[in-house]
């Protein structure tokens, strides 16, 4: 065999699927395999394909045999473990990223799958710490920052919320998300300007994000009292998710708001 040849598929497959054309990632991966049916790194690459395509079961299949091959193989314990999270398998999952955790303590994947658990059971603090973690780890990686400001605000602990988000935005300035939330948070400490200004930068750069329209919106009616604009952006909310479990409130919202400039 040709481990030229088997390497040269395997990274075709790698740049495949970070431009999220997973069909053709998981091909290259299995002509990897073809020719070498042990080679662990492609059934790892393999499980995250089809994890990402949606195929939880073959990505199940694929990163156990990569464990088999490879015993000591973090990644395909955590990419194991994201799998069971999302299939609903949480005691399995934490098993296996506690195993990927053994073998590389400092292996942020594995630090934010947990904080991304906790964070779903509203283990807040529990997941504060991993995400914590994972930032020492990884502190250039915005993602980091956004996920543990997520959870300040859960948390209520706003001014941290913010301080996070901000250096999400500072290490990735088109993040939509983290300018939403943080315009949250400083909704929620009473800083209505900034608040407006940093959730209007998120429709700026997603003009089809429902949570930001309704969130300014609801921002504009409640703290701000622009009702024009409110109208404009919950309306908009409405336009994009009308089966959102909220549209009978924002529905009435508008209607409450539409009555009273009729009656002024």
């Amino acid at each position: 065999m040709n481990l030229n040849y088997i390497q040269a598929y395997n990274n075709l497959g790698v740049a495949y699927s970070n431009k999220g054309m997973y069909e053709d990632a998981i091909g290259e991966y299995e002509k990897a395999l073809q020719r070498d049916p042990h080679y662990a790194e492609s059934y790892n690459n393999l499980g995250a394909a089809f994890y990402d395509s949606g195929q939880y079961d073959k990505a199940i299949t694929a990163l156990n045999k990569a464990l088999e091959l490879d015993p000591q193989m973090e990644e395909a314990y955590s990419n194991l473990g994201n799998v069971y999270k999302d299939t609903g398998r949480v005691e399995e999952a934490l098993q296996v990223l506690q195993k990927s955790l053994e073998i590389n303590p400092r292996f942020d994947k594995a630090l934010t799958h947990l904080g991304n658990i906790y964070k779903d059971q509203g283990l807040n603090k529990q997941a504060i710490k991993y995400y914590q973690k994972a930032i020492e780890v990884g502190p250039q990686n915005y993602s980091f920052y956004h996920n543990l400001g997520t959870v300040y605000n859960k948390e209520k602990l706003f001014q941290q919320a913010i301080e996070s988000y901000q250096k999400s935005i500072e290490l990735k300035p088109d993040f939509a998300k983290s300018h939403n939330n943080i315009g949250i948070a400083y909704n929620a400490v009473g800083k209505y300007n900034e608040a407006v200004n940093a959730i209007e930068k998120a429709i700026h750069l997603n003009p089809n994000y429902f949570k930001a329209h309704l969130n300014l919106g609801l921002l504009y009616t409640k703290e701000v009292k622009n009702y024009t604009k409110a109208l404009v952006h919950l309306k908009k909310a409405l336009s994009l998710e009308p089966d959102h479990p909220k549209v009978v409130q924002v529905r009435q919202l508008i209607e409450k708001i539409e009555k009273g400039r009729r009656g002024s």
